[in-house]
């Protein structure tokens, strides 16, 4: 998850306030360390705390239904070829459907999990970029590099905790 908005932020980041940049004989230059923005945020804590929530529960519902396929396939193992020809084939028949409902579960809960994840990342890059772009308006900066896209940069330039301020 960090990966992912340290990738997007560098991109933006990069390209931010660019155009006004060129013209400019008076470059400001501000730096945002986003790996330690994230680390030390309650705001991305509480966020991933949340989904990893949402994600037990979801690993929960495919215990329950791997468990049941997999009482229903050792009953047949066990027991099927005691049993009558009608009441095995009834058994096979609830194991398949156990199996097609676990496959079915266990990509569904895949799906919504992602798409809750990309979503909470969506809003965190929007809130983290609104905080980059008030602290560099305030600061007069005309551009605003995260510390992943530059191979150096004078410590003075970081304004992380100014940000951390803004973001929460």
């Amino acid at each position: 998850m960090k990966k992912i908005i340290l990738i997007l932020l560098s991109g933006v980041l990069c390209c931010f306030m660019v155009s006004g940049f060129a013209a400019n004989a008076n470059l400001k230059v501000g730096v945002v360390r986003v790996s330690t923005l994230l680390k030390n945020s309650p705001k991305f804590a509480k966020t991933k705390s949340q989904l990893q929530s949402l994600l037990k529960s979801d690993r929960n519902q495919a215990i329950v239904a791997r468990n049941k396929f997999q009482a229903d396939l050792s009953k047949l193992q066990k027991k099927g070829p005691k049993m009558s020809a009608s009441a095995r084939a009834a058994l096979q028949a609830q194991v398949k459907a156990d199996q097609k409902n676990l496959i079915s579960l266990t990509q569904t809960l895949s799906k919504a999990a992602q798409a809750r994840q990309a979503n909470e990342m969506k809003t965190l890059s929007g809130s983290l970029k609104a905080a980059v772009r008030t602290v560099a308006k305030k600061d007069g900066l005309n551009l605003v590099l995260t510390d992943q896209s530059a191979v150096y940069f004078d410590p003075t330039l970081d304004i992380t905790k100014q940000v951390a301020k803004v973001f929460g």
